[in-house]
């Protein structure tokens, strides 16, 4: 089988089976050439901007969670966080509490195996969130397979989208979404929730051949993490998180890098917005995240179901779009979707092909370029939805795209190249600095080998003035390389040191 890569409706080269091969063509077709250094801050001395390494940064998904570099501490020899004893780390029993008082829609009992840290002893059925990704699918309104069944026959009749999320967690997805009944309002109406879930799969994180591969046959499956918004909690506490391992049992963490793992619910909150409230064991001001499908990857080729191209399920992720505009999104995030869809998202058939672009960002050639192909893949979709944390005052990071001088004016270049500590997600971070894996950038004409190179040129720097690079930059500076790649279970990629780049250890796609 012959399975290609599709970006948003470009060109669409082949997946190469050659791993060692697509890395040097690669190189070879996003080199910047010294005839498109247009802006003096791009180039060196008037040479290309060197590639490198990107930043391996130890600082990662810990917006929402501060201690210990946002991840859990109480680590087991098989890399997974210690759940009982003194060995916890007492944000496991926080999420616990968490799960608790969320309980769950239907208000079931479910006996999720955990111990009373204090007594030993099984806790035993109790209302808590469900137990297993089944039961949540089953309480939250998911339709299961028919007898015999076949897996795209399902996804077709039940609208689940497969694609690659490549700019942020690096991994395949099958994402669907369902509505379901939350109690009645104060009149005795039925009041309709909404809940997704995404599955993820893949051997190794921004391994996209695999991967998508993976997705696309419902293979090699990681964790699946839920959201649900519910009209019957709080204004406020609407919207919760969840999330299942591989075989489907609850989980008290989650590991969606090759660091480590970390706290659950206030790892999705990194991304998803607002603060996690520790008195009443709820995330707050927390939204949905709509899809974008053109900074995703999609599956095309012979002898590919068109239910898993990116035609075959534009009309699914319409209608997911719209599932999540009946939640509180942010207002940039409403208007955001409007321009996606040219103001006709509640028209079926409307595809995701209008402008992202605000109007504000929409007066220069260099604004728009640089909204469209370095802010929107890199920044945008958490940025859009961290309108507020635990209070109601909407945060700087999230008003500072409002305008290109609101932007221009927040001091950024310590969190770009000293702390390298955003763009937050290290797949994200990877992408954004690497000169490989990637075609290179656009902005007004000139063409950049990174996002990240865009992005200094506009601050007037370039890599050579970031303070600290190459004390970060590749793998090999370490005791034990591997460990910056995740080279286990868990990652699937270990330190080349010839390269010093992390390398996929996985087969590729034949």
């Amino acid at each position: 089988m012959k399975l290609f890569v599709d970006l948003s409706g470009g060109t669409t080269p082949p997946v190469r089976s050659d791993a060692i091969r697509r890395r040097v063509n690669l190189r070879a077709a996003f080199t910047l050439s010294a005839s498109l250094c247009g802006l003096a801050a791009a180039c060196i001395s008037g040479q290309p901007v060197p590639e490198g390494p990107p930043p391996l940064s130890g600082v990662a998904l810990n917006a929402a969670y501060v201690p210990n570099g946002g991840l859990l501490t109480g680590m087991q020899a098989d890399g997974t966080p210690a759940l009982w004893g003194s060995a916890a780390d007492p944000a496991i029993a926080e999420t616990r509490l968490f799960y608790d008082t969320l309980g769950n829609p239907a208000g079931e009992a479910f006996d999720t195996g955990d111990v009373d840290p204090t007594t030993g002893q099984p806790v035993g059925p109790h209302v808590t969130a469900p137990a297993t990704l089944d039961d949540w699918k089953r309480v939250f309104g998911f339709p299961t397979p028919l007898p015999g069944e076949a897996l795209q026959d399902f996804r077709d009749r039940t609208g689940v989208v497969v694609y690659y999320n490549r700019n942020e967690l690096g991994l395949g997805r099958e994402l669907a979404c369902s509505k379901f009944a939350d109690g009645h309002d104060a009149q005795g109406n039925v009041l309709e929730g909404s809940a997704c879930y995404v599955a993820n799969y893949g051997p190794g994180f921004r391994q996209e051949q695999v991967s998508l591969l993976a997705a696309m046959d419902g293979q090699t499956p990681r964790n699946t993490v839920c959201i649900s918004y519910r009209p019957s909690l709080d204004p406020n506490y609407q919207v919760q998180f969840y999330v299942y391992n591989s075989s489907g049992k609850r989980q008290d963490w989650a590991r969606l890098d090759t660091l480590g793992p970390r706290p659950h619910p206030q790892v999705c909150m990194t991304c998803h917005g607002g603060g996690y409230d520790s008195q009443k064991h709820l995330a707050r001001n927390a939204h949905f995240l709509p899809l974008d499908p053109n900074v995703v990857l999609f599956v095309k080729g012979n002898g590919i179901p068109d239910g898993v191209t990116r035609a075959g399920q534009e009309e699914r992720i319409r209608q997911i779009n719209l599932l999540a505009t009946g939640t509180p999104l942010t207002a940039v995030q409403s208007t955001m979707l409007a321009g996606l869809y040219g103001n006709s998202l509640p028209v079926a058939g409307t595809t995701a092909t209008g402008d992202t672009t605000p109007a504000a960002w929409n007066t220069r050639s260099e604004d728009a370029d640089f909204h469209q192909n370095v802010l929107r893949p890199y920044c945008l979709t958490c940025h859009l939805a961290g309108q507020r944390g635990l209070g109601d005052a909407d945060v700087p990071a999230y008003q500072m795209f409002a305008t290109p001088s609101a932007f221009d004016a927040v001091a950024l270049e310590s969190y770009i190249c000293g702390s390298f500590s955003m763009p937050n997600a290290q797949p994200t971070s990877l992408g954004f600095w690497d000169t490989e894996n990637n075609p290179g950038v656009d902005v007004a004409g000139t063409r950049f080998p990174a996002a990240a190179d865009a992005f200094l040129a506009r601050r007037g720097l370039n890599r050579a003035t970031c303070n600290g690079l190459p004390q970060v930059a590749g793998c090999d500076r370490v005791s034990n390389p591997d460990s910056l790649c995740g080279g286990d279970v868990n990652g699937g990629a270990v330190c080349d040191t010839a390269t010093d780049r992390c390398a996929p250890v996985t087969m590729p796609v034949q």
